[in-house]
């Protein structure tokens, strides 16, 4: 999976309930957000051209007419295919997060690892009507206080090209920070931001 991708100084979201509303659909809740873990039915139908499980899963609708949020058409073909080949590998399974009183998808994001060290990859995206306004900042951080709450995993990675500044903003609200760079043949150099297990 392959997204561009604490507060600092910022009050956190309050966590208003975290649930498993089926075994394959975790629920987040927070101040503004309702996130939900889907599964790989969910995925192939998204895929497939078919949002409506995902909206009732999220009580919210897809911007019309519907399609991914950016960067997702290709990531969700692959996160399927994995999925099929890895059924119990939960962290690929990726988030969907909706504004609860607008009732409208604003965007996901989701995991890809562990590594053998115990770190995860994150990504995260939000369409461009909706960004500027906190949204993937509060869902993710929604998410890494779930991700925590497993001892073995030991840092949260997102790796990042330097000219994305919506998505590097995004990361150091989360408190992550340069610990690296690397490179990509299609978006050239990258760098690694972090966030070790607090």
């Amino acid at each position: 999976m392959r997204f561009p991708s604490a507060f600092l100084g910022l009050k956190p979201p309050r966590i208003i309930v975290a649930e498993v509303t089926q075994l394959e659909h975790r629920r987040i809740s927070t101040d503004r957000l309702v996130i939900v873990q889907i599964s790989i039915a969910d995925i192939q139908a998204l895929v497939d051209g078919y949002p409506e499980q995902v909206e009732w899963l999220l009580t919210a609708s897809f911007p019309k007419p519907y399609m991914p949020p950016p960067l997702m058409d290709d990531a969700l073909p692959f996160i399927c295919g994995w999925l099929h080949d890895h059924p119990n590998d939960h962290w690929w399974k990726p988030w969907f997060f909706a504004d609860r009183e607008r009732r409208i998808i604003v965007g996901s994001a989701g995991f890809s690892g562990p590594s053998q060290s115990g770190a995860l990859q994150l990504g995260y995206t939000v369409y461009s009507e909706y960004k500027g306004l906190g949204y993937a900042t509060e869902a993710v951080q929604a998410l890494l206080r779930e991700t925590w709450s497993d001892a073995s995993i030991t840092a949260v990675q997102a790796t990042i090209p330097p000219w994305h500044a919506d998505s590097i903003r995004v990361a150091e609200k989360l408190g992550m920070t340069p610990v690296g760079e690397t490179s990509d043949d299609e978006v050239g150099k990258i760098i690694v931001y972090e966030i070790a297990r607090p």
